[in-house]
């Protein structure tokens, strides 16, 4: 944990600093008095019997010290007198053995000072610089116990102090030291404390590790800085700001001698120079001496105002050349910032900072420093440190490292910081050139040779070019390689006007040095050819006839009388001639004079003298323009979209004119039936009237554009205009069959939708937006209309209904028409339900219908809607009377309630004579017969409309078999059938007409399957039957 240090007594912390002060030495030797009863020797020094004579000799010599009079100080005496003091110091001994120890490093500055501070009752133990100050400790503690505190003054940095030549860190508390420690433990009592004065020793994680670590070796509680110890001036204090465990210890120096001693604890910081490694120079032959340094370096040392007794060291440790390398100092002069050098002395500022040797014949710079030599100025003396080499006619090349080393004069050394000068020699230019022929004949062709030019240059193998700084008017060049002269322009030498000429050759060797020298070129006389031509006229219209006359030649000789002949060189790519005897220029080919193309042309005429030479002159022939048609019309797009808005845009017509720049108009001879039209300014095509622009009709359409430049010359072209196919949405609909009957079967047709499309061929897909709520379905894919669900279908409620259908295009567009579907009307059966309530009569129907009939009529009961008969099991018991009961389970269509229905049939006709019901006259004809049903539905079933029918085999018998009325009875959609089922009858099915005379439900009947009920009547009226209870059949369903 961190905390603060306690003075050591309030009374002195709170005294005043006395006004005027004895020198230092005066007032150390005053304190002395304080010692008497302390213990003082060299720790260096055991503890020995044989030693204590010695000790004692030591304790007179420290007294004789002590009353020794100074009454007057001399400038040498301070010197002198702390010699005395120390002597005395490590060599007195009170008479009582001290609790507390303070041992100090004598590389603390003004050591004496905090020694005189300390108090009375603390044991002093001077270290020996030049040993171990750990082993000096651990010695000087040898065979003592109880010691409450060990102060240790010496200079610190994070996790270390320094102790005479040893230094105590974490690594080397557990190794070299580690004996030490524990020899030091044995000494101390168990409260003792060790205050550490170091700067910096806690500072940090290593820092308060290292403190940690010392408490845990010696069993000690630890005080130490993590700060700069010392004089508050120079920002240190006397806190020992980090505790490890309770300390009880004061601090060992007094108030006044915290506030007076000037010096702060803290380890050695090396002196440094910033932006200076790096630093590259380049040197070039002779330069002379150049500063090393880029004029930014900047030197520090943060634990010293100056650097006394330090030194600047600067060497070349590579790439150097002892007779040739020069290190040295730039005299700048002796004015404020400058550094000036006279003699083996160096100033900064006119004031001497210091002396330097060597700097040559490879041996190192070494300027030694004065107390005068503060960082500044040793920063301005980094800045003037030159380099030179001495050989200027062929230095050793390449780079040198140039190192820096500083020290401080307290033991800190700089790092290397190394620079680097790069020395290159210089090049020598070439000295002299020579021509090997120097005569050319007048009139000579270009790239005649006249001779060859040869540079001499010192540096062997040097690579050397060759140039005329002078062509002699451009007669002559050189070829600069190797130097060859020839002839530039023959024309120009002319015997006649001059008989020689000059140039100058200039030779340049690879460094770019030159060197220049000029010849004469002699010329011989030759016969001269023409030298002139002229033209008397050079303007032509464009496209004018072959044979038009341009304008006539001209020619000019030296020689007088000389017959010339003219010819063309350059026709102008065939565009002209000439009359080779009149020099007359005329228009071979006016087509190719086109004024937009080419506003001129050149023709090169020759003239050629009766020696056969020439002279051969370019002349420009002028064109005047002549207005021309515009030659093409381009479209930049033809294609758009059928039925595309009025106004769309089809492309742009640009239109090509043999006349630059000449305005142009557009128009359309051929709008395409009125589909199209342009802007006539910029040639636009638009759509007029996107109406008639039909894909199915037609794919594309012709325009025909004609344009007009500015003198009313037209050209015209046809363009074709392609369509695109653009989706269109359908337009109509139709149904083939609008009619279905009522109560119709889910999935039976009503008609066929057809949709009608713009676009032949597109796909169509149909659906119902509009169902009739759920009644009718429809095909996507066929547009077939269907019965969605027939039980919705009710002539008597609505005789039709509306559907909407949608059609919809491959492309997603759509078109809906609503239709009408009329109901036609159908005999229907009355529907049992799940409202049916007890005694509730639900139909009576009038004269026997044949329910099995193949053609329907009003009351027939083709079937129930809710199926009632639908999965019906049965019997048929024998009454007395004979009447018929037929008990029976059945499953409705609808969920009723779990009561008894009965069911009265009556007899309606006999069919085929084989078989017939007793009637209550004749036990044969008439009778009744009763159904009674309960149960649950099974709604799956009855409206697939697949009953199940009961055979006579599965039909569990009730009747006897003797009275011949063994019909056990089955059930279909289409009614019921009465089976025969004895043996050895011929007719195994008898199909009966019966009509339903009354439906009632009531409480199931107690009376058991297959017995009487002595309460029923033969004939039972409906009104009677309404309140007979029934049994079900046990084990049926």
């Amino acid at each position: 944990m961190f905390g603060r240090k306690r003075p050591i007594s309030s009374p002195q912390k709170n005294r005043p600093k006395s006004a005027l002060k004895a020198p230092a030495a005066s007032r150390v030797k005053a304190s002395l008095l304080s010692l008497e009863s302390r213990l003082m020797f060299d720790a260096a020094a055991a503890a020995t019997e044989v030693e204590v004579n010695q000790e004692q000799v030591a304790q007179e010599q420290a007294e004789a010290a002590i009353s020794s009079d100074h009454t007057s100080v001399s400038e040498s005496q301070p010197s002198v007198e702390n010699q005395e003091l120390l002597q005395a110091i490590t060599n007195y001994s009170p008479g009582e053995t001290p609790t507390e120890i303070a041992f100090v490093d004598p590389t603390v500055p003004d050591y004496q000072s905090l020694i005189a501070g300390m108090g009375a009752n603390i044991q002093i133990v001077m270290l020996d610089g030049g040993q171990d100050g750990m082993e000096q400790i651990a010695a000087s503690l040898a065979g003592r116990t109880g010691i409450n505190a060990i102060h240790i003054i010496s200079h610190g940095v994070e996790g270390q102090i320094s102790l005479g030549t040893g230094t105590l860190t974490q690594a080397s508390m557990t190794g070299r030291y580690a004996d030490e420690l524990a020899n030091i433990k044995q000494a101390l009592s168990e409260q003792a404390d060790i205050l550490v004065y170091g700067c910096d020793f806690a500072e940090g994680q290593v820092g308060q590790d290292a403190a940690t670590l010392l408490g845990q070796l010696t069993g000690a509680d630890v005080a130490a800085s993590i700060d700069d110890t010392g004089y508050a001036g120079w920002g240190g204090n006397w806190d020992l700001e980090l505790h490890i465990g309770t300390i009880e210890a004061q601090t060992v120096v007094s108030y006044d001698t915290q506030v007076d001693w000037v010096g702060l604890l803290a380890g050695e910081t090396p002196p440094t120079i910033t932006s200076l490694s790096g630093d590259s120079r380049a040197y070039s032959e002779g330069a002379g001496a150049v500063v090393i340094e880029s004029g930014n370096a900047v030197v520090a040392d943060v634990d010293s105002t100056n650097l006394d007794a330090g030194t600047l060291t600067v060497s070349i440790p590579a790439g150097g050349d002892a007779a040739e390398d020069v290190l040295s100092i730039r005299h700048q002069g002796t004015g404020a910032g400058q550094i000036g050098v006279s003699g083996g002395t160096v100033t900064y500022g006119g004031t001497t900072i210091g002396t330097f040797t060597g700097g040559s014949s490879g041996s190192n710079l070494v300027i030694t420093f004065n107390a005068s030599a503060t960082p500044t100025a040793v920063t301005a003396l980094v800045r003037n440190i030159t380099y030179q080499n001495t050989d200027t006619d062929a230095p050793t090349t390449g780079a040198r490292t140039v190192r820096f080393v500083l020290t401080d004069g307290d033991g800190g050394t700089s790092p290397n910081y190394n620079t680097t000068v790069t020395v290159s020699a210089v090049n020598d230019a070439p000295t002299d050139l020579a021509l090997s022929a120097n005569i050319v004949a007048e009139n000579a062709t270009n790239g005649t040779v006249v001779g060859l030019v040869t540079g001499t240059d010192p540096d062997t193998g040097d690579t050397k070019s060759y140039s005329l700084t002078d062509t002699a008017g451009g007669r002559f060049a050189i070829n600069s390689v190797t130097g060859e002269i020839t002839v530039a322009d023959g024309t120009l030498l002319d015997y006649e006007s001059a008989t020689s000429h000059s140039v100058t050759v200039r030779v340049t060797d690879a460094g770019g040095l030159t060197y220049d020298e000029t010849f004469t070129i002699n010329l011989t006389n030759v016969n001269e050819a023409p030298t002139d031509l002229a033209l008397s006229a050079n303007i032509v219209a464009e496209n004018a006839a072959n044979g038009a006359v341009v304008g006539l030649v001209t020619g000019t000789d030296p020689d007088t009388g000389d017959t010339k002949s003219y010819s063309l060189t350059d026709t102008a790519g065939g565009r002209f001639a000439i009359n080779s005897v009149t020099g007359e220029i005329t228009v071979a080919d006016g087509t190719l004079l086109d004024y937009e193309s080419a506003t001129s042309h050149s023709v090169t005429v020759r003239v050629t003298d009766a020696g056969g030479l020439t002279y051969d002159e370019t002349f420009t022939i002028n064109l005047t323009n002549v207005n021309e048609a515009p030659t093409d019309l381009a479209l930049s797009a033809n294609m758009v979209a059928e039925n595309a808005a009025n106004g769309a845009v089809v492309g742009f017509v640009t239109g090509t004119d043999p006349d630059t720049g000449d305005t142009k108009s557009y128009s359309l001879t051929d709008t395409a039936g009125g589909r199209f039209a342009i802007n006539s300014v910029t040639g636009e095509i638009t759509v007029a009237d996107g109406t008639l622009l039909d894909y199915e009709s037609a794919t594309s359409h012709s325009v025909t554009v004609r344009v007009t430049d500015a003198g009313g010359l037209t050209y015209d072209e046809t363009f074709t205009i392609n369509l695109t196919n653009v989706n269109e949405a359908p337009t109509d609909l139709g149904l083939s069959a609008n009619m279905v009957a009522e109560n119709a079967a889910n999935g039976a047709v009503v008609g066929l939708v057809t949709g009608t499309d713009p676009d032949t061929g597109d796909t169509k897909s149909y659906s119902l937006t509009d169902t009739a709520g759920g009644r009718f379905a429809i095909n996507s894919v066929t547009g077939e209309i269907t019965v969605a669900d027939g039980t919705l279908l009710d002539y008597e409620s609505a005789t039709s209904h509306s559907v909407t259908v949608r059609v919809t295009d491959a492309g997603g567009l759509t078109y809906d028409e609503t239709f009408t579907i009329n109901l036609t009307n159908v005999n229907e059966a009355p529907n049992l339900d799940g409202s049916l309530e007890s005694n509730t009569v639900i139909a009576v129907l009038g004269a026997a219908q044949p329910v099995a009939s193949a053609v329907e009529s009003a009351n027939t009961i083709r079937e129930v809607e809710v199926h009632p008969l639908d999965g019906l099991g049965m019997s048929i018991g024998v009454r007395p009377e004979p009447s018929f009961r037929v008990d029976a389970i059945m499953t409705p269509a609808k969920n009723l309630p779990p009561l008894a229905h009965t069911v009265v049939l009556e007899q309606a006709a006999i069919l085929g004579g084989k078989q017939h019901l007793p009637t209550p006259s004749d036990k044969r004809e008439g009778g009744t017969m009763n159904f009674d049903a309960t149960g649950n539905l099974d709604v799956a079933r009855l409206e697939s409309h697949n009953p199940t029918v009961l055979h006579a085999g599965e039909m569990k018998r009730t009747s006897d078999e003797s009275s011949g009325l063994d019909r056990p009875m089955a059930a279909g959609l289409a009614g019921m059938m009465m089976l025969h089922g004895r043996t050895g009858m011929k007719d195994k099915m008898t199909v009966m007409s019966r009509r339903i005379r009354g439906l009632s439900q009531g409480p199931p009947s107690e009376t058991k399957p297959g017995e009487s009920n002595e309460d029923e009547e033969e004939s039972v009226p409906q009104e009677s039957r309404n309140d007979r209870k029934v049994s079900p059949k046990s084990g049926q369903s």
